[in-house]
């Protein structure tokens, strides 16, 4: 997945652990924007061990399967149509939009 574990999988551990570049590296930021969200708590805390901050890989990779799905939803929901008012209802939506018909 393009992660580099500080302790590899095959030094009989499943989970590998990460350092806190190698999670900033895989997500793309800085490691203090890693820090901030740790703070305001949009990303898990990491174990500690010592001065070093660790994440277990598949916290790493849950959080991003999570972000993903908010991600998906959202998209649902903006691709719904909507009425004034805030309602998501397709049905409503083409009522209230229909094209008045002229008397004929």
């Amino acid at each position: 997945m393009g992660l580099s574990p500080i302790v590899s999988a095959s030094m009989s551990h499943p989970d590998p652990l990460l350092n806190k570049s190698a999670v900033a590296d895989f997500l793309h930021c800085s490691t203090r924007t890693l820090e901030r969200l740790v703070k305001n708590n949009e990303f898990p805390a990491p174990v500690r061990v010592g001065k070093e901050a660790l994440w277990f890989e598949s916290v790493v990779l849950k959080w991003l399967d999570l972000q993903r799905k908010a991600q998906l939803a959202r998209l649902t929901r903006a691709e719904t149509p909507t009425v004034p008012g805030g309602l998501h209802h397709p049905t409503l939506f083409a009522t209230a939009q229909a094209p008045s018909r002229a008397a004929a």
